[in-house]
């Protein structure tokens, strides 16, 4: 079947391509005179997006006290593995049994997914909307627990995180975890949570009768 044959005729000036620069002319006078959108970074600096996830943040107490308990929830739920903690005993003042020694993040290995962040059960660790910071080392990007109490100053929880994360509404109150309503199995540092006792099992009886032997096979 033979196509329709469709009418490319062009004249002297269409030929020569002048149409089709005084149309790309036009649409960059257009532009040219418009409101510029493109940012000056890092000359000026940007605003974030509300969602945005930047460097990471320990959040501290009233007393100025990390929120970590050293649970290693957060260290567990990280896909690139850059969380180091070490625990140690809290002071009684605390109210707590546990805190972080050590908290080291690699912030070369971390990706900012913010798991870390819906893992911690009393949020001590958050995602703030600071920019990555340049190093002249790969040492310098390995934040300890000092470094990331100091990014409080780029750190505000507002009404919009609560809303992102409803289920801070019935989150436990810092400091500590939430009493458990039904007992269960406890966890001790260097050993292994106890299982339930097991259900008494019924005494064995004898062993049910097999079927009468036949007659035996001859050749």
């Amino acid at each position: 079947m033979r196509a329709p044959e469709r009418d490319h005729a062009l004249d002297f000036w269409g030929r020569l391509g002048f149409p089709a620069v005084l149309k790309g002319l036009a649409l960059v006078g257009k532009y040219f005179f418009s409101r510029k959108v493109t940012q000056q970074y890092p000359e000026v600096p940007t605003v974030p997006l509300r969602d945005f996830r930047g460097e990471h943040v320990l959040t501290v107490d009233e007393k100025g006290n990390a929120n970590c308990v050293a649970c290693f929830l957060c260290a567990t739920a990280c896909p690139s593995r850059c969380i180091e903690i070490v625990a140690e005993p809290a002071p009684p003042d605390w109210g707590r049994d546990k805190r972080a020694k050590v908290f080291n993040i690699d912030m070369l290995r971390c990706i900012y997914c913010g798991m870390c962040e819906e893992a911690c059960p009393v949020d001590a660790i958050a995602l703030t909307s600071h920019y990555y910071e340049v190093a002249e080392s790969r040492a310098e990007k390995i934040y300890d627990k000092e470094r990331l109490i100091a990014n409080n100053r780029f750190y505000t929880k507002g009404p919009q995180r609560s809303a992102l994360r409803p289920s801070l509404a019935s989150a436990p109150p810092r400091g500590g975890f939430a009493p458990s309503a039904s007992p269960g199995p406890s966890w001790r540092p260097g050993g292994s949570a106890s299982p339930p006792d097991s259900p008494s099992r019924p005494p064995a009886g004898p062993a049910p009768a097999g079927p009468e032997p036949g007659p035996a096979m001859h050749r």
